[in-house]
């Protein structure tokens, strides 16, 4: 008598992980991505910048800043090399020219995005601008006033357009602002 012969069972080699982790890892990817967009949309990415909250505690502590003698015009060239490289005039006080062109929920109660141009006014407002005050002060202002800024250089911004492009504009922090003179 022979012994019955027992099948044997080759040992199974797992090459995958099971779906179920595969769609759990998938799950959780997907809602931290869309944490993060959203976090991204709510705060802008890594919030203020550092010598945007310097700028601003300064403005707001030193009482040369509401000085209109520490401002100085501007010409088209002087503008253009703001334009050029705004990093490069940080700290630099000037008086613009502007029209606001956007002062909604989306740009908040303390910053709007304007046309500026060169002290004085009278030509073409051409050049957009980011700039950033105090709310309380802003509050009476609305899209199309023209105002006269003195401000501080603050560096540059970057946003996305509707059009989804994205563009960079100087920032600038206002220590004075008040109605263009008709």
């Amino acid at each position: 008598m022979t012994p019955a012969s027992v099948p044997s069972k080759a040992p199974q080699r797992r090459t995958s992980p099971p779906k179920t982790i595969l769609k759990a890892l998938g799950g959780a990817a997907l809602v931290l991505t869309v944490f993060v967009v959203l976090v991204t949309i709510l705060f802008g990415v890594g919030g203020k910048s550092e010598t945007e909250t310097s700028t601003r505690a300064a403005i707001a502590s030193d009482p040369s800043y509401r000085d209109g003698a520490s401002y100085y015009p501007i010409d088209e060239r002087e503008l253009a090399g703001i334009l050029k490289d705004p990093a490069e005039k940080i700290g630099r006080r000037v008086i613009l020219h502007a029209e606001i062109w956007q002062f909604d929920p989306l740009t908040g109660p303390d910053q709007f995005l304007a046309h500026i141009g060169p002290t004085g006014g009278g030509g073409i407002l051409t050049e957009s601008a980011l700039v950033i005050g105090n709310a309380a002060e802003l509050e009476p202002l609305v899209e199309g006033d023209e105002v006269v800024i003195y401000a501080v250089v603050d560096g540059d911004y970057t946003y996305t357009s509707q059009a989804n492009f994205e563009i960079t504009v100087p920032k600038f922090q206002i220590g004075i602002i008040q109605p263009a003179s008709p």
